[in-house]
C-alpha cells in the first residue's frame, strides 16, 4: 500500500488527495481528516500477509479522524468535533509473489467507530 493511491481501493475509493474521507448521508456530507489513518494502515500492510498459504489477511489500525473544518453540507453545516475510528481490511492476494506488493483478488473495507460532534 502506498500513501499515492496505488496499493488498494482505500486509497482510491476512501480518500481524496487531501487524506480527507468524505461522507454522504441521506440528510447531507461532511469529510474526516484521516492521515494518521492511512499513515497506520500504510505501516499495517508491511506485516501482509498474515497468512501466506491462503496469500491473505486482515489489517486493522485505529485511530482519531477529526472532522474538517467547514465540510459539512445541508444538515451537517456547521457541524464539528471528531470520531474514534478502527478501519479494517481483509484482502485475499494473488499467489504469485504473495506479498503486500502482489495484485490482490477481493477485498473487504469494514470502518467503525463513534464521535462527539458539535453543531452551531
Amino acid at each position: 500500500m502506498s500513501t499515492n493511491g496505488a496499493r488498494t481501493p482505500w486509497s482510491r475509493r476512501y480518500r481524496n488527495a487531501s487524506y480527507e474521507l468524505n461522507l454522504r448521508l441521506t440528510h447531507g456530507s461532511f469529510r474526516l481528516r484521516i492521515a494518521d489513518l492511512d499513515k497506520k494502515l500504510v505501516n499495517a500492510f508491511t506485516r501482509f500477509p498474515s497468512n501466506t498459504t491462503t496469500c491473505s489477511g486482515l489489517v486493522s489500525v485505529a485511530g482519531q479522524a477529526p472532522i474538517v473544518n467547514g465540510s459539512g453540507a445541508g444538515s451537517y453545516a456547521g457541524i464539528s468535533g471528531s470520531f474514534d475510528l478502527t478501519v479494517s481490511i481483509d484482502e485475499v492476494d494473488a499467489k504469485t509473489g504473495c506479498t503486500a506488493s502482489s495484485k490482490f483478488l477481493s477485498q473487504a473495507v469494514v470502518i467503525t467507530g463513534w464521535g462527539t460532534v458539535s453543531h452551531s
